[in-house]
């Protein structure tokens, strides 16, 4: 079985490609190759390419099929419409951080967003859900855990 981990030399990287190892995948992390880190066994197959933008993520995986991919850093709409016909499940990881503030459109970035954090953790999850383009017919599965600070 292969899997292709997005990201991967992140915070969560090693965790999700040691899982994946330990339950019997030939693990293949797709990255900036910006910063290369030790816990990332040498076996692991790395493939540097930018994550967001259609051309670069095309250009690295490019004839690359795999049983599972997890994306985990990068365009997730882009990344499901590249790995249309190339994983047979996709995973996407991501997360919205929400700041006591936000209801100021001009207090912080993104410029405009004038509802309460409250509903913006409650409504961007379902609204992210469904912008996910998954016409590719690949089963698939978003986790998008959110963080509130005060």
């Amino acid at each position: 079985m292969r899997a292709l981990v997005i990201g991967g030399t992140g915070p969560t990287g090693p965790f999700i490609v040691s899982g994946l190892r330990r339950r019997g995948y030939k693990v293949t992390i797709f990255h900036r190759g910006t910063h290369e880190i030790a816990e990332i066994p040498q076996e692991v197959e790395h493939i540097h390419g930018d994550p967001h933008f259609a051309e670069t993520i095309d250009a690295a995986l490019s004839g690359r099929t795999f049983d599972l991919a997890i994306a985990s850093y990068g365009r997730v709409r882009l990344l499901a419409h590249a790995l249309k016909g190339r994983a047979g499940r996709f995973i996407a990881l991501g997360g919205f951080a929400v700041y006591r503030g936000w209801h100021d459109p001009y207090a912080l970035t993104p410029p405009g967003l004038a509802i309460d954090s409250m509903k913006i953790a409650l409504v961007f999850g379902l609204m992210a859900r469904s912008k996910v383009p998954m016409s590719s017919g690949s089963a698939h599965t978003t986790f998008q855990p959110k963080f509130l600070y005060e």
